[in-house]
């Protein structure tokens, strides 16, 4: 017999240390980092989709913050 509490239970730890990938990159990008890319991104579900939109995201502020710093250096 499944005890559905346990099943549960194990789901939701699983849910939360899938959930969990992100979140060193995440303060990595926040502390400055945007090299910082995650793994997953080719998946189709929505794991795949966050890692994809994650490092789209990472990529657009690292290349935004490259030209705020050329530009501003070329002013200077």
């Amino acid at each position: 017999m499944l005890n559905v509490g346990n099943a549960g239970d194990a789901l939701r730890q699983a849910d939360c240390r899938h959930n969990l990938w992100h979140l060193v990159p995440s303060e990595r990008m926040a502390a400055g980092d945007y090299s910082v890319r995650v793994s997953g991104s080719k998946g189709s579900d929505e794991f795949g989709r966050l890692a994809a939109s994650f490092n789209a995201m990472a990529e657009a502020v690292g290349q935004a913050e490259e030209s705020w710093w050329s530009d501003g250096l070329a002013n200077v």
